[in-house]
């Protein structure tokens, strides 16, 4: 679990300088490359039916095509992300 948390600071850190709470939820809320990041990391972590059809969800709302599977290291970014897919 903490493995997964410092992954998910790291890619908290290439979005925003100062990492803390409030920088955290504004991109969860705001930041829809941030959004599918996290979920994408959480499924990798911990494949469960919840967290598969969450990912699932964005992955067709933002046409993306990145398989939970895939291993990707730390800081990852996805510059922009519409709802017809990566620009």
């Amino acid at each position: 679990m903490i493995e997964l948390i410092n992954i998910i600071l790291l890619d908290l850190k290439r979005y925003e300088k100062n990492i803390n709470f409030i920088n955290f939820i504004k991109n969860f809320i705001f930041n829809d490359s941030f959004k599918f990041t996290l979920w994408f990391r959480i499924t990798n972590k911990y494949p469960n039916f919840f967290t598969k059809i969450v990912y699932k969800h964005y992955l067709y709302k933002y046409n993306v095509d990145i398989p939970y599977k895939t291993s990707i290291g730390h800081g990852l970014y996805i510059g922009h992300i519409i709802g017809g897919g990566l620009l």
